[in-house]
């Protein structure tokens, strides 16, 4: 589905890079020519996706905590000045959160929804 685009020398910033759907996006698209900020809690995950990343592939590990309230400001302001501008946005930062709905606080659910 994705070939059906061009990605070429797109800027993209990928949230959850560290993760196993955000990995596979950036493996895809790095080898669609897109230029990446790989971003993730686990900075040792992204510094580690980058090295596995085609030679070519312009990527760069930003680490960001997204459940920090302003991290995601931060990080888009980094992202903007690493590249000048960002085209694309994929969210794939999550965390979960496993308990009935009648056992569940108020706040960690937020938090779920929040990310």
């Amino acid at each position: 589905m994705m070939s059906k685009f061009s990605f070429k020398g797109k800027n993209v910033l990928i949230t959850g890079a560290g993760g196993g759907l955000g990995s596979a996006l950036a493996r895809q698209l790095s080898e669609m020519g897109a230029c990446l900020v790989l971003s993730d809690w686990a900075f040792a995950d992204i510094t580690e996706l980058k090295l596995n990343l085609p030679e070519n592939c312009t990527a760069i590990p930003i680490q960001a905590d997204l459940s920090v309230p302003g991290m995601a400001e931060t990080l888009a302001a980094k992202a903007t000045e690493a590249f000048g501008h960002i085209d694309i946005v994929i969210n794939t930062a999550a965390i979960g959160y496993h308990a009935l709905m009648t056992e569940a606080s108020e706040d960690r659910v937020r938090k779920v929804f929040e990310i």
